[in-house]
């Protein structure tokens, strides 16, 4: 807002009937040269940012975009949080879908202290709404939703077998998914096991799978995890059984440890898929993210344009 003073200006804001609180964020000043931070881990970071960058790109903006790497580590996260807000040169942040709500809880009370304007693109922790953070924003849907989508599919599939095993890998991230499908589902949960990022753990759950008889898997872990257990539920002979599993899995590694076994999987995500689009936009967007990066836009890449 130019020709008015700030003071008159908060002033006249303060005034306006029905306002509960106005908060200051710092100055941008001038977008050129600034720095934006996308916090988090996983393979879906990348399409963040690149996502981000196509975005800045298209309209001439030069920054710089910051990816830290907390591995699941809310003390790394908060670390990063003190560290950019102490920094001007930072005028926001992103938090990258696989933030876990630990992450982002330890986070969020100094990047909002900082007056840092903050998105999440995690569905990770949907109580943090109400935390009262003032610069901060949630781009997608929330975990429990996902969980209620991925519920209603598993109860609307036909299936020679009886109810849902409901498999994860342990992770925070995983419990709140699978928390999420059965406390929405109507179907039986009659397997609940959690296994380990090796060939011998797929083995001992496929072998609990076929036990189980169940009609449907519900994968609620990461997606090379997800990748061992399809291919070990494939080679165990249980061929004929839904798979279903969060956004996690919507990534090529899947595929690239499934092989085969893995066609036919159901994957939830609270991002768009533009691979089918057929407006003006989405194929200009397409078309643009390939000629940066080589590679058509994955999950994710979308929401953070």
């Amino acid at each position: 807002v130019e020709g008015i003073d700030e003071d008159h200006l908060v002033a006249a804001v303060d005034g306006l009937p029905g306002l509960r609180s106005t908060h200051l964020t710092r100055a941008l000043d001038r977008v050129f040269g600034k720095r934006i931070i996308v916090v988090g881990g996983g393979a879906q970071v990348a399409q963040v940012a690149l996502g981000a960058v196509s975005e800045a790109d298209r309209h001439n903006l030069r920054g710089e975009l910051i990816s830290v790497d907390t591995g699941g580590d809310a003390a790394k996260a908060s670390a990063a949080a003190r560290e950019i807000v102490s920094d001007p040169a930072f005028v926001g942040a992103i938090a990258a879908p696989s933030l876990t709500e630990r992450e982002q809880s330890a986070a969020g009370d100094l990047l909002d202290r900082g007056g840092l304007p903050t998105l999440t693109l995690s569905p990770l922790g949907p109580n943090l709404s109400s935390r009262g953070w003032t610069a901060w924003r949630r781009t997608v849907a929330d975990v429990t939703m996902e969980g209620r989508a991925i519920a209603a599919f598993v109860d609307s599939v036909p299936s020679p077998g009886r109810g849902a095993c409901v498999l994860g890998d342990g992770s925070s991230g995983s419990r709140s998914l699978l928390g999420a499908v059965a406390a929405s589902t109507t179907s039986d949960v009659v397997l609940r096991w959690h296994t380990d990022a090796t060939e011998t753990g797929s083995l001992r759950v496929a072998r609990a799978v076929s036990r189980a008889r169940c009609g449907t898997v519900v994968w609620g872990g990461s997606s090379t995890v997800g990748g061992l257990v399809r291919r070990a539920l494939h080679e165990a002979g249980v061929r004929r059984i839904s798979f279903v599993g969060g956004d996690a899995m919507k990534d090529p590694v899947y595929l690239a440890v499934a092989g085969r076994a893995g066609l036919r999987t159901v994957a939830a995500c609270p991002c768009a898929d533009l691979s089918t689009a057929t407006d003006l936009a989405s194929q200009r967007f397409i078309q643009d993210y390939q000629a940066d990066f080589g590679v058509p836009p994955g999950a994710f890449a979308a929401e953070a344009w």
